[in-house]
């Protein structure tokens, strides 16, 4: 049997919403996770791959940063907007390349969001954070193969 590895990042906010026009629950309508899912012996070659890319694709950043490349960190937010997916090509040829990649050595992209629909004073955002978590788990269980020992999540209104 195959072990997997996962790198989950948090995309949205895990906070309440309201609206884009309230003073306070304005940050984001969705939480959710998004990453990566590589077979265990795979990661190191993979890591090894992304890096010398993002050392090429974000060079000019990487230079006037002053970091080394290993330490330094592009907000994914800032790097893929409207207007550089449209204005610079090796980002598109680069985000293809990349799933391109995951796929070839067994591995697949994994994203789960939740859109917030409970009112500020019935948002929880542990039970949110949980549900979202506990449904990445089982995405990644059903793709993998990889069964879980306290069997499926289940989910929770939100």
């Amino acid at each position: 049997m195959t072990a997997y590895f996962a790198y989950l990042d948090e995309f949205g906010h895990i906070g309440p919403y309201v609206n884009r026009l309230d003073p306070q629950h304005n940050d984001s309508p969705v939480f959710g996770f998004a990453g990566i899912v590589l077979p265990l012996d795979e990661v190191r070659a993979f890591g090894t791959w992304f890096f010398q890319r993002k050392c090429q694709l974000l060079k000019f950043d990487l230079e006037r940063s002053g970091q080394h490349p290993a330490v330094w960190e592009k907000k994914g937010s800032s790097l893929y907007t409207v207007v550089n997916v449209e204005r610079y090509p090796q980002l598109r040829r680069f985000t293809h390349r990349l799933f391109n990649k995951i796929e070839s050595v067994g591995g697949f992209v994994l994203y789960v969001g939740v859109k917030k629909t409970a009112s500020p004073d019935m948002h929880r955002p542990n039970r949110l954070y949980t549900t979202v978590l506990l449904e990445a788990v089982k995405r990644v269980s059903r793709r993998s193969g990889v069964r879980t020992r306290s069997g499926p999540p289940q989910l929770l209104e939100t």
